[in-house]
């Protein structure tokens, strides 16, 4: 696990950093045996992020899951066992905003731990500046942003639902 995150840090620019955090003794059920390893918490918990360095990827361990302030994207992720999206200023204290994505790893129900990928979000500026023809979709496969005056864009805003949704906040 810990080489596939590695791989898709040095592959992706955008990406701050990849990472996963386990419930405790969810991955292999020997935390004890893993205390203050790389990748690992204080208790041995499997939490590896992956960061950029100046030598190039760095391992380290996830921080903050486990705070009980509203911001534990964590347990938010957990609690909802839903993809969750924050976006935040970097943990580095930059002026550098970032968008954390978390993913629930579960099976058959049961919980055992979340995939995180933080994105930097100068990237979709780039984006935009680029050649003015991108667009987002929705989940639904909607416009929902555009670097142009794009027809399905308009269309869409101009929507009783999105005006309806707009209203309400």
């Amino acid at each position: 696990a810990v080489g596939i995150l590695r791989i898709a840090l040095s592959t992706h620019d955008e990406f701050v950093a990849v990472g996963t955090l386990w419930e405790p003794n969810a991955y292999d059920d020997m935390d004890a045996g893993y205390e203050n390893s790389p990748g690992h918490d204080a208790s041995g918990r499997f939490v590896p992020l992956w960061r950029h360095g100046a030598d190039g990827p760095e391992l380290s361990a996830s921080t903050g899951y486990e705070e009980s302030a509203k911001n534990n994207y964590y347990e938010r992720c957990k609690a909802s066992q839903k993809p969750l999206l924050d976006v935040l200023l970097r943990e580095d204290k930059s002026d550098r905003a970032i968008a954390r994505l978390l993913a629930p790893i579960t099976l058959n129900g049961d919980y055992y731990g979340a995939m995180r990928i933080d994105l930097a979000l100068d990237f979709a500026k780039d984006l935009l500046e680029g050649d003015g023809q991108r667009f987002y979709l929705d989940q639904s496969g909607q416009t929902f942003a555009s670097s142009t005056d794009d027809p399905a864009l308009v269309a869409l805003l101009a929507g009783a639902e999105v005006a309806a949704a707009m209203a309400a906040g």
